[in-house]
Order: C-alpha cells, then sequence, then structure tokens
C-alpha cells in the first residue's frame, strides 16, 4: 500500500489497478486492509485522481472480506461523491445560464446608453438609474428599439414610462 501511495503522490496513475486486489494479498488482516484501500480510493475519488468505476471493483473484490454495514457506509460516501459532482455540475450550469442573460442584459442597457449619448447627449443620471432598474429583457429591447428615433431626453422618459 504504501509503495502504491507513494507512486500516486508522484503523478504514477499506473499503480491504481492495484489497488483493487490488494485486499487480497498476502497473510494480513484483509478486512483492516480492505478498510484502508477503500479509504484512500474515497481520497483519490473525491481529488479526482481515480474514477468511481476503480472503488466500485474495490468493494466487489472485498464483497467477503468486509461486513455489509461496513459496505454500506463506503457506498454512501461513494454515492455523497455522485452527489456532490452533480450538485457542482448543475451549479455551473445554473451560473453560466445566469451569467448569459446578465451578459445579454448589460449589453442591451449598454447599446442604449450608447445611442442615446451619439443621439442626444451626456444621460442624465436620473434615466441611467432608471434603465439600470429595468430588469426584463422585453423590456430593454421595446427601449433600445425607441432610443434611436428619440429627439430629446422628455421623449425617451415618456418612453420609459
Amino acid at each position: 500500500m504504501t509503495e502504491i501511495k507513494s507512486a500516486i503522490d508522484k503523478g504514477d496513475t499506473s499503480a491504481i489497478i492495484e489497488l483493487i486486489f490488494l485486499p487480497l494479498y498476502g497473510k494480513t488482516n484483509h478486512k483492516e486492509l480492505a478498510e484502508k484501500v477503500l479509504t484512500y480510493e474515497v481520497e483519490l475519488c473525491r481529488a479526482n485522481k481515480m474514477s468511481e468505476l476503480i472503488l466500485a471493483a474495490t468493494l466487489i473484490m472485498s464483497n467477503k472480506i468486509l461486513d455489509s454495514e461496513t459496505l454500506n457506509k463506503i457506498w454512501k460516501e461513494v454515492k455523497m461523491i455522485d452527489i456532490f459532482a452533480f450538485a457542482h455540475e448543475k451549479g455551473v450550469k445554473t451560473g453560466e445560464k445566469k451569467g448569459i442573460k446578465t451578459g445579454i442584459k448589460t449589453g442591451i442597457k449598454n447599446s442604449i446608453f450608447t445611442i442615446l449619448e451619439s443621439t442626444i447627449g451626456k444621460i442624465p443620471e436620473n434615466i441611467a438609474d432608471k434603465v439600470n432598474t429595468i430588469a426584463h429583457e422585453s423590456t430593454l429591447l421595446d427601449l433600445l428599439k425607441v432610443a434611436p428615433r428619440c429627439k430629446g431626453f422628455g421623449e425617451f422618459e415618456r418612453a420609459l414610462a
């Protein structure tokens, strides 16, 4: 086990496969060794250094060595890794969607400001504040269509209302 850990710590992952059969080796306390190996494999999975499939294979090889309570405990840890990975993936996707929506709204607002500044002049703070508080993309798009036709800020304010 020490040699395998050392190799993995140095970046040599070719020894990982040996972990599957390690609990069956030698004249040692197989139960204790199986628990150590599985605990180490859980750590490797959490660190994304090893596939859960190898851990599952070690669980299968240790089936006759470990009692069902220990196997269930380790299996729950494996499932938690899956749950955390799933939650992370969902969080990333949700964050991406929110980021895209925020980026689109910011882009539309910046376009409105650019059009108003180039056609009418410096934007009054109260108008900028009102535009910045608009949350609906459709409302912003309507204002973007109106902005180039406005002859003054009063006209744009009426459109805002």
